[in-house]
């Protein structure tokens, strides 16, 4: 495994010729940073419980892995010349929404969908938050549920108690097919996931020969953070957010989209492929279909709007970003100004979409789902809300662009 490893990290010095843009400079630096930090710690935890002929191999691939790594991360800071462009420029960008999305419309037309869409739900923040606190700014409506929120030592087992109930109330509603035998375990982030992640879900794979556990990843607030960082990472993952976050990632989000693939799809094909759009699309429109068939309250529904503002951001600086020249500031900005995000995770999604260039996906997809589902009522007036989401889902992960044609 490790002569494989090696051929990698050989690969990598021919980068250091090139100019390399700085957000994805940082952003490379701090991943394989948290896998030094995971190799030293929950590896080598695991590894302890090997024989003993086994963890002195691991000790010896330990090192020299520790050795490469580290020299990976001192020539990212020293060894090549850095550049603020990161953008794939229009022409690749539209090549991408027809190779990943089978959309041939313009990028301009693309766009103009999301900004609608962010018009849209800004519009009706502000008429719920004015619902909720006569007179209140949006900011001040949001900063009282922000303020309600586990403490760093329950944010894990607190999440996983909220994810039992909502996983209760789905089954009894009905509204997709889920497997039975599944299970969903709450941990900790990996520590090389967490410069970019909130939460994820590690869904079974396609073929795997035994049970539907998943894990469910949060990111904690880190003892190295002050005082100050640690409580504004504990408000975004408030109580409210941790129940939308959980609809998005479990239930019915993604775990159930994997475990429906992997259960009930009828090929190879319908079981293992993910298009992006389609997978975040549906997670997303779970979040607000959740609260149509009369789940939550009045403050899940404004997070879920403020939750949706941030992927319209997604969206819109994506599209910005890579085809119009918009900064890493500047889309922080954005982001903090329209999803009403505070400076470290907005910092962190304005660094993402310099190399995931497609998380436009969260709205494009959930734009195209809802388009479907408006076919498929038409053409079957007297379906269930299950029957939509089964036909749906047994699309395996089909480009969104797709979606009309095949769910009829």
């Amino acid at each position: 495994m490790w002569a494989g490893s090696r051929v990698f990290w050989t690969r990598l010095q021919g980068i250091w010729t090139r100019r390399l843009a700085q957000p994805i400079v940082d952003v490379a630096s701090k991943q394989v940073q948290g896998v030094l930090r995971d190799v030293d710690g929950n590896a080598t935890q695991e590894a302890g419980k090997a024989s003993a002929s086994i963890r002195e191999e691991f000790e010896s691939l330990k090192r020299d892995a520790v050795v490469a790594m580290a020299s990976f991360v001192e020539k990212l800071s020293e060894e090549h010349s850095l550049s603020v462009d990161f953008a794939l420029g229009r022409e690749r960008f539209q090549k991408l929404l027809w190779v990943n999305d089978r959309i041939n419309r313009p990028v301009e037309e693309v766009l103009a969908m999301g900004l609608q869409d962010l018009e849209s739900n800004l519009k009706a923040l502000r008429e719920l938050a004015e619902k909720m606190g006569p007179g209140q700014t949006i900011a001040s409506v949001v900063d009282g549920i922000q303020e309600i929120h586990p403490t760093a030592h329950r944010l894990i087992d607190e999440t996983a108690e909220g994810l039992r109930d909502l996983e209760l109330w789905l089954r009894e509603h009905d509204l997709v097919s889920i497997p039975a035998g599944t299970k969903v375990r709450v941990v900790p982030t990996p520590m090389h996931m967490r410069a970019t992640t909130t939460a994820a879900m590690s869904s079974p794979g396609p073929f795997e020969k035994e049970g539907l556990e998943g894990l469910y990843y949060v990111t904690p607030a880190e003892d190295s953070w002050d005082p100050k960082t640690r409580e504004e990472w504990l408000r975004h993952l408030n109580y409210v957010t941790l129940k939308d976050i959980s609809i998005h990632e479990v239930f019915p989000g993604h775990f159930t989209h994997r475990v429906f693939q992997r259960e009930f799809g009828k090929s190879m094909t319908r079981k293992a492929y993910w298009n992006y759009a389609f997978g975040e699309g549906w997670a997303h429109y779970c979040e607000e279909m959740m609260l149509d068939e009369g789940y939550g309250n009045d403050a899940l529904r404004l997070i879920q709007l403020k939750e949706a503002l941030l992927r319209d951001c997604r969206f819109i600086v994506s599209f910005w970003m890579h085809t119009q020249g918009l900064g890493v500031d500047q889309a922080r900005q954005f982001i903090m100004e329209n999803a009403y995000m505070e400076t470290l995770p907005a910092e962190r999604e304005a660094l993402r979409g310099t190399f995931d260039h497609s998380y436009y996906g969260y709205t494009l997809g959930k734009l195209f789902i809802k388009k479907a589902r408006e076919h498929f009522f038409q053409t079957h007036p007297s379906a269930s809300a299950r029957e939509f989401h089964d036909r749906l889902l047994g699309l395996g992960g089909v480009p969104v662009g797709l979606l009309e044609e095949l769910i009829v």
